[in-house]
């Protein structure tokens, strides 16, 4: 689409692309390996690369929401994915963009908001950073967030396993086949950092957790040492999804989720809410690199 840029930056050991269209990375790439971390975007599975999900994650019920008893219309993961984002600073190895609030959002999400960008190479990997701030002098600001990176996994799913940073003893949320949360949880790791994957796992949609204590994981091959590792911040909650038969694996640290099925309540009361006071800001981060 015309009117929207991509910007690259660099240093000795990666390279990586942004749009300005969502402020999105489209490339993150390891120059000693040869290695391209993130999916290339092709629709045949999924058009995207790693979008930002704001104001919501997942899907609100039925597509609408409430503030203060007047209803509102979102489509899943919100709006900021899809809207063109400012420029503000680039260098050769970081960049910031910027979204702000306007008529257009006010009328499906009525807060003031500013979301800051930034993205930065260094000898440790690819830093993203979302900073959320609330411009406004009175109306605290009602949010949801969440990542939404999604890693190459060339030689099929079933050839890779996840190792996360420590051991963990977590229920897995259940999804309906609509994509809400059903309010049901199953046993899921029992005291174990090692996930096996396959398709069968993910047949029923994204593994989601919300009491991972892990802040860190890696997506390992099982007979080789290539390892992608994926760290983040600030992000409570995470979904592990793909498409059946894709060649990539999405790593999806969030803030909120997905409603419960028939919930028709006000946003404030929402699953994972995350509330910034007057002229408070908030950071969430992510990170991924080769090791």
């Amino acid at each position: 689409m015309s009117g929207h840029n991509t910007y690259t930056i660099e240093t000795e050991d990666y390279l990586a692309e942004i749009k300005t269209l969502g402020a999105e990375p489209c490339r993150v790439y390891h120059k000693t390996t040869k290695k391209e971390l993130l999916w290339n975007g092709n629709p045949k599975y999924w058009k995207r690369h790693s979008p930002i999900l704001f104001p919501i994650v997942g899907k609100v019920f039925d597509g609408k929401y409430k503030v203060n008893n007047k209803a509102y219309e979102l489509s899943q993961h919100g709006f900021a994915r899809d809207m063109e984002w400012e420029l503000i600073k680039a260098t050769s190895n970081s960049i910031e963009m910027r979204l702000q609030h306007s008529e257009e959002t006010l009328e499906r999400y009525p807060y003031q908001f500013e979301i800051h960008a930034i993205f930065s190479l260094d000898e440790e990997g690819f830093h993203v950073q979302h900073k959320v701030i609330n411009p406004s002098a009175t109306q605290e600001l009602l949010f949801c967030i969440g990542a939404h990176p999604a890693f190459n996994t060339p030689n099929g799913i079933d050839q890779y396993h996840i190792v996360l940073g420590k051991k963990e003893v977590a229920e897995q949320i259940l999804l309906t086949p609509e994509g809400y949360r059903s309010g049901e949880r199953k046993a899921f790791f029992e005291n174990s950092s090692t996930l096996p994957l396959s398709e069968e796992i993910f047949e029923n949609d994204a593994l989601i957790f919300d009491e991972l204590e892990s802040k860190q994981l890696k997506i390992s091959h099982n007979s080789s040492n290539e390892n992608i590792t994926v760290s983040w911040s600030n992000y409570p909650h995470m979904g592990i999804w793909k498409p059946l038969g894709a060649p990539f694996l999405c790593i999806e640290p969030w803030r909120g989720m997905a409603d419960k099925e028939n919930f028709n309540s006000d946003l404030s009361k929402k699953f994972g809410v995350d509330c910034l006071h007057p002229g408070k800001e908030k950071i969430f981060s992510w990170s991924c690199s080769v090791q």
